[in-house]
């Protein structure tokens, strides 16, 4: 099965490979098509959105290739990305624009050597004297020609003038400038460092080494590697063989490999190095070993020695800055800040550092070279001198009180080594969520969850967890002296090495805690390029190597989630804290599509009016709140245990009415919450989940089921494949609905269809109908013609009507008809489609796109094959909006929303395939006479 329940990951790595695959054999239209639907499934993964974008720039579409590299170059520097937007530019008429994404080219990459002609036309194009460019071989180029041979060219390598060539250590230079008749080339000032630098990556594999290394400013050169052994040793060799696979993040990366026997290896730590003399993340590497390591119990004393924060830096030095001012705005009296410079690229950085230290506001250590973290930890920590610590990401923000409510946090108990923060990033402390991305906060909010946190955890013990994260965390002194500085020799520039102090100190007898009563903000945007998703995969591997079974405990500790109370104790006072004076409670469940659609609309309309949502949605066996703005993932409560608390929760809420909206996934003990708040409720009618246990009246032979008695109904659901989540009877369930309904102030239907059907199974109500929204003005597209195109939109099953387009499919093959089917949506099947001949099954679209991605397939008639009375149809609304007269089946509201309107055909329920492809084709011809004419047709056609 493929589509709706097929990994989605699947499906977007076979849609990206077709689409590569057919732009290797230069059908640009195919390549597009397949490539779309891989971005749609896969949500803008950075490779599928770069092979777009390409794509789109080939097939004439240059703004919208636009759009997805302006969001791929504000994450990724890379060549292609600027040159493929220069293009795209200049095919749009827009000369500065092309200039300007050409010179972030040249000046931080080698020249294209096979964009000679377009970099001369988009220079020239701007009105530029000329363009620029470096290679790593030291060639300067101006106009593709050697710059050094045109007379009137000047060349300036860090203000000072060359004359011939570019002079010997040019390459630990800074800028070159290039002038034509003191203007500036295009591309210049060109930054040395990027166009010469090198990212690699090392692991110790399969008996020997092995990784990769390229030069991301000059794909095209092989680079060179250097091995150094711990003896001094050296060797180098030049990579010429591409990497096949690698865990790539950068767009269109093309790195080398290399594997080096263990026999060809020197012994003990190696070190690799690319030309421009930075180690390869992953070195030094060491032959893999299981340490032995020491148990014991912890050697604490009582006296508190005082604390100094260490905070390594790199780069980020706006960041840096910014972090080191709160650590100083917060430090307590007697608190020291250890600042390591790991040798840092960025010219401003050391020397506001050095400004800093001279003022006495920080102690600087500086390192020579570039050492990674966990030496420059080490660094930090040896100059503590027997003091705790707290390592310091220099991304962090911190509030007051931080520094006290850790060091109290360690000081709870004897053996507790260290204490770790929540925050927005930090593994298994982050918050709110521990599974998605959190927002970034800024220092006003990162103050404002730091006073909530010191409330909510007033009084509460630390929760021990497995290992601290290194983010943040307050380490004693004498867990410290214990337990051994961090491992510099085999977690090369970070990631792990915490987590293995931790366990080592672990195995002494020391305890890890998490302080649940601080929080401390998290940038996380500090990476290792191309290598990072690498390294953290092979010191993840490293660590479980030195600790067997560490793995099994961080799993056991994430599914008893012992941090679970606390940060619900946070989202509590945050939830308090957004109170309004009045609330409006609606109940839905966990799924996308109409529902939902409708819920946030009315949650919008309720906020614009001051009210604030209040939304109840099922979590497994919890319910789970928000209020349609915030998200609080941790006010999740069991039912029925916990059903005084939620009540709790919402009683002080000023709730003036609930709305029932949907059941489905709620625990039974839901339905009496309003009761237990004495809360009037509405109940909006979405679907039949009131009496069908299969919610859309399609019965186990995926028919519309006619509706029958409830012993009809018994036996329908005798077949254990029901919709519904819970066990139940069709007659206890009609009779708890009844009651409910009965008790509600208003039922709403939004069709008359819908409502009859209810009023027919629960006779004493009466339903009140009210459109879901408004139809509009309908513009009918237009079309050149050729062969019919029918679009079918949503997401398709077999309510939907899938096995009634497969069905159209085959018998469209069979006869040879000149029919098209395109999908805008996703199917429970979607390679059985394409199997049948369907031209097209884009991937699920978002609300924002799907108008223009309906318009864009050049249909003559949208067909939507539902086979259940629909209660509304919002895919219906869209045909419309995109122009397309639709094609139903004379059953729900859809059928009532078309007769009403005008706007399509009504077709009988049990048509034949064959007869429905036909009516499909006579109804795609109409649009080929005139709109006075196909207007009087469509109307026979509803009157006959």
């Amino acid at each position: 099965m493929a589509g709706l329940g097929a990994e989605p990951q699947t499906l977007a790595q076979t849609a990206f490979q077709r689409g590569r695959e057919a732009g290797e054999r230069g059908d640009a239209a195919v390549s597009r098509r397949w490539l779309e639907r891989a971005r749609r499934i896969s949500g803008g993964a950075v490779q599928v959105d770069a092979a777009l974008a390409l794509a789109r720039l080939a097939g004439g579409d240059p703004r919208g290739a636009v759009v997805l590299l302006r969001d791929l170059l504000r994450r990724f520097d890379f060549r292609e990305g600027w040159t493929a937007l220069a293009a795209a530019h200049r095919a749009l008429g827009e000369p500065d624009a092309a200039a300007e994404a050409l010179r972030r080219a040249l000046s931080l990459h080698a020249p294209d050597p096979a964009l000679t002609a377009m970099m001369r036309q988009v220079a020239f194009g701007a009105m530029w004297p000329g363009w620029c460019g470096l290679s790593g071989s030291g060639r300067l180029l101006v106009d593709g020609v050697d710059a050094f041979g045109q007379a009137d060219v000047e060349v300036f390598l860090d203000g000072r003038k060359l004359r011939r060539r570019l002079p010997p250590g040019w390459r630990r230079g800074g800028q070159l400038a290039l002038l034509r008749a003191k203007a500036p080339l295009l591309g210049s000032p060109i930054a040395i460092g990027s166009v010469l630098r090198s990212e690699g990556f090392v692991e110790w594999r399969d008996g020997g080494l092995c990784g990769w290394l390229w030069h991301p400013g000059e794909p095209e050169q092989a680079p060179w590697l250097s091995v150094v052994g711990e003896d001094g040793s050296r060797g180098r060799l030049r990579l010429r063989a591409f990497a096949e696979q690698i865990d790539a993040e950068t767009p269109l990366a093309r790195p080398r490999r290399f594997v080096l026997p263990q026999a060809s290896l020197p012994g003990g730590l190696v070190r690799l190095f690319g030309e421009d003399g930075r180690q390869l993340i992953g070195s030094p590497v060491m032959r893999p070993m299981r340490r032995r390591v020491r148990s014991g119990t912890p050697a604490s004393r009582p006296q508190n020695p005082g604390c100094d924060v260490v905070v390594p830096v790199f780069r980020q030095q706006r960041r840096t800055l910014e972090c080191i001012e709160m650590v100083r705005e917060t430090r307590p009296a007697g608190t020291r800040i250890v600042v390591v410079d790991d040798a840092s690229p960025e010219p401003g950085l050391p020397e506001a550092l050095d400004r800093l230290a001279a003022a006495g506001e920080i102690e600087l250590v500086r390192n020579a070279t570039n050492q990674g973290f966990p030496r420059s930890a080490n660094r930090g920590i040896a100059a503590c001198a027997g003091r705790d610590v707290i390592l310091l990401n220099s991304d962090t923000m911190v509030a007051p009180g931080w520094v006290e409510a850790l060091r109290a946090a360690v000081y709870r108990a004897p053996d507790i080594g260290t204490a770790t923060p929540f925050s927005n990033d930090a593994s298994i402390l982050s918050y709110p969520s521990t599974t998605r991305a959190n927002p970034v906060p800024d220092r006003v909010e990162t103050r404002r969850l730091m006073a909530l946190a010191a409330r909510a955890g007033r009084g509460a013990e630390p929760v021990e967890i497995p290992t601290g994260n290194g983010f943040c965390m307050y380490v004693r002194a004498d867990c410290l002296s214990q337990t051994g500085l961090l491992r510099e020799d085999v977690f090369a520039q970070g990631y792990g090495e915490e987590n293995d102090f931790c366990l080592r100190a672990g195995r002494l007898g020391w305890r890890h805690v998490g302080a649940v009563d601080v929080y401390v903000g998290h940038v996380g945007s500090v990476s290792f390029g191309l290598a990072r998703t690498a390294l953290m995969r092979r010191n993840l591997e490293i660590l479980n190597r030195l600790h067997p079974g560490y793995a099994v405990r961080v799993a056991a500790h994430v599914a008893a989630d012992p941090l679970a109370p606390a940060r619900r104790r946070l989202d509590r006072l945050r939830f308090i804290a957004g109170r309004r004076a009045r609330a409006v409670l609606l109940i839905t469940h966990a799924q996308a599509g109409g529902v939902e659609r409708v819920v946030q609309a009315r949650a919008r309309m309720l906020a614009g009016q001051g009210i604030r949502p209040i939304v109840l949605r099922p979590d497994g066996a919890f319910c789970l709140v928000d209020d349609g703005a915030s998200a609080w993932p941790n006010l999740r409560y069991r039912l029925p245990d916990e059903l005084d608390r939620l009540a709790a929760l919402l009683c002080r809420e000023g709730l003036l009415h609930a709305e029932w909206h949907h059941w489905l996934g709620h625990a039974p003990a839901l339905h009496g919450l309003c009761e237990r708040l004495g809360l009037a409720y509405d109940v909006h009618v979405h679907d039949y989940a009131m009496f069908c246990p299969r919610i859309a009246l399609v019965g186990p032979g995926g028919r519309y089921c006619g509706e029958p008695d409830l012993a009809g109904c018994a036996a329908c659901v005798a077949d254990p494949r029901g919709n519904l989540g819970e066990t139940i009877a069709p007659a206890a369930l009609v009779a708890r609905s009844a009651a409910e309904l009965a008790g509600a102030s208003a039922v709403i239907a939004p069709s008359a269809d819908t409502a009859r059907r209810l009023a027919r199974h629960f006779p004493g109500v009466r339903p009140r109908v009210v459109a879901w929204e408004e139809d509009g003005q309908f513009m009918p597209a237009t079309r050149a013609g050729g062969r019919a195109r029918v679009c079918v939109i949503g997401a398709i099953g077999v309510e939907k009507g899938f096995d009634v387009l497969l069905a159209c499919l085959r018998d469209t093959r069979a006869r040879a008809l000149a029919l098209d089917f395109v999908v805008v949506g996703h199917t429970q099947d979607d390679d059985a489609l394409f199997e049948a001949g369907c031209l097209d099954v884009t991937g699920p679209y978002k609300e924002a796109e799907a108008e223009s991605l309906v318009r864009a397939q050049g249909c003559d008639l949208a067909f939507l094959p539902s086979i259940w009375p629909e209660t509304w149809c919002f895919t219906l609304s869209l045909a419309w909006q995109a122009g397309l007269r639709a094609a139903v089946f004379d059953i729900g509201a859809q059928a009532e929303r078309v007769r009403r309107s005008g706007r399509g055909t009504v077709l009988p329920l049990g048509l034949g395939t064959a007869a429905l492809n036909d009516r499909l084709l006579q109804l795609c011809h109409l649009r080929a006479r005139p709109i006075a004419d196909a207007v009087t047709t469509m109307h026979d056609h509803l009157t006959n």
